[in-house]
């Protein structure tokens, strides 16, 4: 559940795999910032493909009949309305 919760964050834009954090480095007695994973497994490998295949995904559902035909499928089925937003590649 966890992974499939991850992997919706993911899409949405909600939730990065990274976090900065500042700890204290005893070595030059100051404190410096890290970037740390946020998911216990560490790296989400499959984090990059997802967002790619969601994109890709949204691409399709941008033309104005596709857009439509998704807007009545979410009616019919009382789904929250939901347009594709598009973004850029980072």
């Amino acid at each position: 559940m966890h992974t499939l919760n991850l992997c919706l964050q993911y899409a949405m834009g909600m939730h990065e795999n990274k976090e900065t954090v500042e700890v204290f480095d005893p070595k030059i007695n100051s404190r410096k910032r890290e970037q740390r994973y946020v998911t216990d497994g560490g790296v989400f490998e499959e984090g990059r493909d997802l967002v790619k295949r969601v994109r890709a995904l949204n691409n399709y559902f941008s033309t104005e009949q596709r857009c439509k035909r998704l807007e009545a499928v979410q009616s019919f089925y009382c789904l929250p309305k939901l347009a594709p937003t598009l973004d850029c590649d980072t």
